[in-house]
């Protein structure tokens, strides 16, 4: 017999929808003895447990009292039915402009202290140690209120007026074109004639979700007037992988107006499956475990995973760059390869695959990609754009300095060196809190 039994959560029938949750089991202490997701087995030594689900906002929510894990057997844990937090805001009917909520501080989701009395369930537990560090919180921010108070009570200037609430319409353009290609076409620092691609003007809503069919080969992004700037936001694109050959050309993604702290923006969310917009909302919130142990899961099932019902081409690119950012690199090549194959006109392709390649050592395969990437299209993500530029950077470095067998042909060291200048002044205008890739480009 095993000497280990297993753990299966289900997490709440409200949620399933969201496709595989982060799951947490935890011993009475609160040390972590497993991570797993939703509805698949995670393997513990026979014991008692609490057991979590992390929702997409980061939040933490206990599957109720202790679970008892026997050896060689499956316990099921089910999340009790309650107030279910938020999906991603995407989807109509469902309001989706407001921006994400903040996920819940790591002070607040510790587990309580291993001096609590060991009849308090955990779940209590984690409710009395947040008040109290709320408690404190507060008393601390009264505390230097009033000395700051004693020293400008003469002085204190008027409070400004509360800021005007943000539009929850905007009118926008949609860009198309080649958008590498006409960064290429000025010399310097100048920017290009941006209005020749503008399409007619339209709506963008926070209520109401606008549809955007993506165009084949070319790049489309959505064009905002922000102050001074034009925010150029590009345009992903979502299809089931298991029915690429089904429905060719069912390619679309739904746009939303939402604002955040560097102004509003354009919200994509996928139209096929809500598992994605689970995965990308993960990653906007910064949720770095959760989104790992996720991505993780579905890359180890391979195609299995990639043709499933749940399986779409923005939630596996989603999850590459997830894989590729915590350096996990086991099984990404065949599942970028196989992803390839299934949509070959998704630019992140080669790009992550460069960057793969180039981490392992086969430096002239991904040498070979990486002039693929320069010459395509614009990355929906904004660490694509990112590890192009250290890349071509590097090479052409290594290539002029060093003799070595990858270095970059004399006849195509134009291209990267044009294609360094581009790049380096399309990240002085990348909007680094956003994802997916957005450019303020200085109206003129």
């Amino acid at each position: 017999m095993s000497e280990f039994g297993t753990i299966t959560c289900d997490g709440p029938a409200a949620e399933r929808s969201l496709g595989p949750l982060p799951v947490k089991v935890r011993t009475p202490d609160g040390e972590i003895i497993g991570v797993g997701v939703s509805g698949s087995p995670i393997g513990v030594p026979p014991g008692l447990y609490f057991v979590s689900v992390v929702t997409p906002d980061g939040r933490e929510r206990s599957c109720g009292e202790t679970v008892t894990v026997t050896a060689g057997a499956d316990t099921i844990s089910r999340t009790p039915a309650g107030r279910a937090p938020a999906p991603p805001r995407a989807l109509a009917p469902a309001p989706v402009g407001a921006a994400a909520p903040e996920p819940a501080s790591a002070s607040a989701l510790a587990p309580a202290s291993a001096s609590a009395p060991a009849r308090i369930p955990h779940g209590q537990q984690l409710i009395r140690e947040a008040v109290r560090i709320a408690a404190k919180q507060i008393y601390n921010r009264m505390t230097r209120g009033f000395v700051a108070a004693e020293s400008v009570m003469a002085d204190a200037p008027t409070p400004p007026p509360p800021a005007a609430p943000a539009p929850t319409t905007e009118t926008v353009r949609l860009w198309q074109g080649n958008w590498f290609a006409a960064w290429d076409a000025v010399p310097g620092s100048r920017h290009p004639a941006l209005e020749a691609g503008l399409g007619e003007t339209f709506i963008l809503s926070q209520d109401q979700p606008t549809q955007i069919a993506r165009i084949a080969d070319c790049d489309q992004l959505v064009a905002q007037p922000i102050g001074a700037c034009v925010r150029y936001s590009v345009v992903p694109f979502d299809e089931c992988t298991a029915c690429v050959d089904d429905t060719p050309g069912t390619k679309d993604i739904a746009a939303n107006l939402a604002s955040g702290p560097a102004g509003s923006f354009v919200r994509f969310r996928s139209t096929v499956t809500e598992e994605a917009n689970t995965l990308l909302s993960f990653v906007e919130n910064g949720v770095l475990t959760e989104m790992w142990t996720v991505s993780e899961d579905m890359v180890n099932q391979g195609e299995r995973a990639m043709l499933s019902p749940g399986g779409s081409v923005l939630r596996a690119v989603t999850g590459a760059y997830v894989l590729l950012r915590a350096n996990e690199l086991s099984g990404l090549d065949a599942w970028l390869t196989s992803l390839g194959r299934l949509s070959p006109a998704l630019p992140d392709i080669p790009i992550l695959r460069a960057e793969l390649l180039a981490r392992l050592g086969q430096h002239e395969d991904a040498l070979a990609l990486l002039q693929t990437a320069i010459g395509g299209r614009c990355p929906w993500f904004r660490s694509g754009l990112s590890y192009m530029l250290e890349r071509v950077r590097l090479y052409i470095d290594v290539s002029a300095n060093s003799e070595v067998d990858f270095a970059i042909a004399r006849a195509d060291l134009p291209q990267f060196i044009a294609a360094r200048e581009r790049l380096d002044t399309l990240m002085r205008m990348l909007v680094r809190s956003r994802t997916l890739t957005t450019f303020d480009v200085p109206a003129e």
